[in-house]
């Protein structure tokens, strides 16, 4: 099995899945599989290689196979199943929505921002910076700090719209962390912050809308910088 620059081959290795059924577990590691890049775009899911990497028997296989296929993660052919190719006409698309709904969550979160809420933020951004954690661990931290402005704001539509967005974008945010080798994303969520908190809600807008587009540039510029391997892997490099 092929994986990106930084991953090893073998079983994957899993959290407590003490309660969940079969066919949770094998969902949640499929998912994770392909949102990590462990599983790379376009790559082929062969349900015996899927059994022995996610030590799971082929009906949840299956199941879960079926669910991440209605979430866009995994595509159906004729005889078998491939991970779901990244695209940049798609991810562009999905950055400037996603700046859309960021600002409007911002603005919103300023104008009721608890100290709390804060001190939640500012968790957030440090368990996502480069200094303290590998990419691994930072990805998920940062969709939280994003997605935490949208909680604050307690807009149940904007928190829907913009999980569904940072699905899409997730994969690819993978590679933006990797690019970012000076954390600058890390510098800018705390400017962030430090600007809610100070009550300057249009300068705190006009940040995160800066933020969202040094990270599509990041991630733009690595996956052309990168276009032949990656096509090579099933990632669909529009220009």
């Amino acid at each position: 099995m092929v994986f990106i620059a930084g991953y090893r081959e073998g079983k994957m290795q899993h959290d407590s899945d003490a309660g969940k059924s079969a066919t949770t577990i094998t969902y949640e590691r499929l998912k994770k599989a392909i949102l990590s890049l462990e599983l790379l775009p376009g790559q082929s899911l062969a349900e015996r290689s899927l059994e022995s990497l996610l030590d799971s028997s082929r009906t949840p296989i299956r199941a879960a196979l079926v669910k991440l296929e209605t979430e866009g993660l995994v595509r159906k052919g004729d005889r078998s199943y491939s991970v779901a190719p990244i695209e940049l006409d798609e991810l562009e698309q999905a950055f400037a929505f996603r700046a859309l709904l960021e600002c409007s969550a911002v603005r919103e979160a300023a104008a009721v921002a608890t100290p709390n809420d804060i001190s939640r933020l500012r968790a957030l951004a440090m368990e996502s910076s480069a200094s303290s954690h590998e990419v691994e661990v930072r990805a998920p931290k940062a969709e939280e700090f994003h997605l935490e402005f949208a909680r604050i704001a307690g807009n149940v539509f904007t928190i829907r719209a913009l999980a569904d967005i940072m699905r899409v974008v997730y994969r690819a945010r993978w590679l933006d962390l990797k690019a970012d080798k000076d954390d600058v994303g890390s510098r800018e969520h705390n400017a962030i912050i430090d600007l809610v908190e100070a009550g300057k809600i249009d300068q705190a807008v006009a940040m995160m809308e800066k933020h969202v587009a040094h990270s599509r540039d990041r991630l733009l510029s690595a996956i052309k910088s990168q276009a032949q391997g990656f096509r090579m892997r099933g990632l669909k490099v529009v220009s």
